[in-house]
């Protein structure tokens, strides 16, 4: 598990929640939010994306994604595919991170980032 990305993920969901959200990697509609800085927001992995792949912005990491047709970010963040499915999918997350999801609020990346914190305490068990 790189442990070190996700710190690097938890400080940029914290940094702009509206530019944080989980229903797909990439999104540049939040329902009628306005996504700041380049318009595109990411979920954890979208996140694990971009900054593992040195980009300054998500639609960056969007496109390369696009253009390659892989899907690193499991490997960047050095998880299994159960671990994986852990993090990256909000449905899976353990029932007390699971408070109502409000993409592009500060109160959801707080959640995120609690989230992160319980995942690499249990080494990606839950």
């Amino acid at each position: 598990m790189n442990v070190q990305l996700l710190r690097r993920i938890q400080k940029r969901i914290l940094k702009e929640p509206k530019q944080f959200c989980m229903g797909q990697w990439f999104n540049d509609d939040l329902g009628g939010i306005a996504i700041p800085n380049c318009g595109t927001a990411a979920c954890i992995a979208g996140w694990a994306m971009t900054l593992h792949g040195g980009y300054k912005k998500p639609s960056l990491a969007d496109n390369e994604y696009l253009r390659t047709g892989q899907v690193p970010g499991m490997y960047n963040l050095e998880l299994n595919y159960k671990q994986s499915e852990r993090l990256f999918y909000f449905d899976q997350w353990p029932v007390r991170f699971k408070q109502k999801k409000v993409e592009g609020t500060k109160a959801f990346a707080v959640q995120a980032v609690r989230r992160i914190d319980h995942f690499i305490k249990t080494k990606g068990a839950e």
